[in-house]
């Protein structure tokens, strides 16, 4: 397979967009910056590629969220951001493995492939934890 060269520039401007699936792609760039401008996602599916860089804070924004898998992408590095667990209710789950990525998330998740909700939500409704809150 031949390597992309990265995501599209106009990235930032599919706000309508509920799915991002382009594992398996190679795909050598940073981690859009600009992802949480995409508040309709539900789908993220970027997993088996050459991603960098960080998650920026501001995914917290994408409220629709069911699915985010950015496994074997180990140029990610950074946290994880916490805010994103009281912020993603419709979240089924989610998948840092193979990823430099430290943080409450992947810390609960290390050693597997798929991190269900229940693995990492431990309260019924984490809507009143602040960040600083979150263990």
């Amino acid at each position: 397979r031949r390597q992309q060269p990265g995501l599209p520039q106009f990235f930032h401007r599919l706000v309508n967009l509920h799915t991002i699936e382009l594992n398996d792609n190679q795909i050598a760039s940073e981690f859009p910056a600009s992802i949480g401008q995409l508040v309709q996602l539900r789908m993220v599916i970027l997993r088996n590629n050459l991603l960098s860089g960080t998650l920026p804070p501001d995914m917290k924004k994408l409220s629709e969220v069911r699915v985010f898998d950015v496994m074997n992408n180990p140029g990610l590095r950074g946290s994880f951001p916490t805010e994103v667990v009281p912020s993603w209710p419709k979240v089924e789950y989610v998948s840092t493995f193979g990823t430099s990525l430290t943080g409450y998330v992947p810390s609960l998740c290390y050693e597997v492939v798929q991190c269900f909700k229940y693995m990492f939500d431990t309260h019924p409704d984490l809507t009143w934890a602040v960040e600083g809150e979150i263990p």
